[in-house]
């Protein structure tokens, strides 16, 4: 009965109850939640209702849409390269909204990368996403998943190393992931303080590409990334600033600067 009472309130709301019985046990209930924004019908999967990112979509919007209107003012079409995609809030986006062909998502944390998968599924968008299970560096190693005690999945970091109590992960350079890769339009990296060494793995990809890209940069590496960001021969378009400890860069080529 409970269970009954709770799938008619959440369907008055927009929402339905699903529950995923087979496999692992990490999805095994939510809420789809779905909303209409720029004449598009969206739905995510909500797992965690306290989740940064989930709350938004709970709440019937993207999260950071200041960003994402950033990003729209410098990508129309093409491959979008999403690192550190976490559950698709930016994948589904520039799909639906920005004309993205294709996205490749690199996702190295299980769970969210479950919830990518379902989101992408949910929006009829999975054939247009190709996902690596996977983290990105400065080198190919194996690392560690640490994740913060109120379970915000967009705040896990990766921990190079096989030592830690952490759930083990690969980790990949952005140039030996991406080789076959002809053409990118944009390359987005949340990465959680680690936007140094994702930088230097794909340094082959900047100068063979020519992408632009998003970049939020933690504080402590701004002056390291500045640094980056001119010997790859780019300079920043614009930046956004959301929180205190790190800041939004929109990079593009020197020579497609204004």
């Amino acid at each position: 009965m409970l269970k009954t009472a709770v799938k008619g309130i959440a369907g008055t709301l927009g929402y339905d109850v699903i529950r995923k019985n087979a496999g692992t046990a990490s999805l095994s209930r939510g809420i789809v939640a779905r909303f209409r924004t720029q004449g598009e019908d969206v739905a995510f999967f909500v797992l965690n209702e306290w989740d940064y990112i989930q709350k938004h979509h709970l709440n019937g919007g993207f999260y950071e849409p200041e960003e994402l209107a950033l990003i729209g003012r410098h990508l129309d079409g093409g491959v979008f390269v999403d690192v550190g995609a976490n559950v698709g809030n930016h994948s589904v986006y520039v799909l639906k909204f920005l004309g993205v062909e294709k996205v490749i998502a690199f996702e190295p944390n299980p769970t969210a990368a479950e919830l990518l998968a379902v989101n992408l599924a949910l929006n009829g968008l999975s054939a247009r996403v190709e996902h690596r299970l996977a983290g990105l560096s400065d080198r190919k190693t194996v690392a560690r998943l640490v994740a913060p005690g109120h379970m915000d999945l967009g705040s896990t970091k990766v921990s190079v190393g096989e030592t830690g109590t952490g759930r083990q992960c690969v980790v990949l350079t952005g140039d030996e992931a991406l080789a076959d890769t002809p053409s990118i339009s944009m390359i987005k990296i949340d990465t959680e303080a680690m936007e140094l060494q994702v930088l230097k793995g794909l340094a082959g990809t900047f100068a063979r590409c020519r992408p632009k890209a998003f970049v939020e940069v933690d504080d402590a590496n701004r002056d390291a990334f500045l640094a980056l960001v001119e010997s790859f021969d780019y300079t920043v378009a614009e930046t956004y600033r959301r929180y205190a400890t790190n800041c939004n860069y929109l990079l593009v080529p020197r020579a497609s600067s204004p």
